[in-house]
């Protein structure tokens, strides 16, 4: 498995769709096509993705951005392809965002739905915490938590 800087291309946007949808539409957000792929396109994000073969196993993508007035690496999406989960590719992937975020001695944060346990449980292994709801707060949003590890003490 080889992951790489990539640009933005509509296979990464495929993934989301097929993995996230249904949580985006369980969540009361709803899904919305445009929308994400306008999220998705931001230049501000960097993106690498593994791939195995020439076939895309997972990506990652994040930003470096203010959040209640702390820099911090914002990680955004972290996607593994169905039938390549819990064999590595995420580990490898999260290793992107931590090193990341360890060389400018910023703290990771990321948003996460809460019917999505195996992605709690995973983030909590690199020792996330929750730190409050997400940023659609107030907006009749449901089910999500921000979390937050903090790398300058690794």
């Amino acid at each position: 498995m080889k992951i790489s800087p990539e640009p933005y291309t509509a296979d990464l946007y495929k993934l989301v769709r097929k993995n996230m949808k249904g949580m985006y539409e369980g969540s009361g957000m709803g899904w919305n096509r445009v929308d994400k792929i306008d999220e998705m396109e931001d230049e501000e994000l960097a993106y690498h993705v593994a791939r195995e073969n020439g076939e895309m196993l997972g990506f990652v993508s994040f930003m470096h951005t203010v959040e209640d007035d702390v820099e911090v690496v914002y990680l955004y999406e972290l996607q593994v392809a169905k039938g390549r989960q819990g064999h590595g590719v995420g580990k490898e992937l999260m290793r992107v965002v931590i090193d990341e975020a360890r060389a400018c001695g910023r703290p990771i944060m990321l948003t996460v739905f809460l019917m999505n346990e195996r992605a709690i449980g995973f983030y909590r292994r690199y020792g996330f915490e929750r730190v409050g709801r997400g940023p659609q707060e107030g907006k009749r949003v449901r089910g999500w938590m921000q979390m937050r590890r903090d790398t300058r003490s690794d």
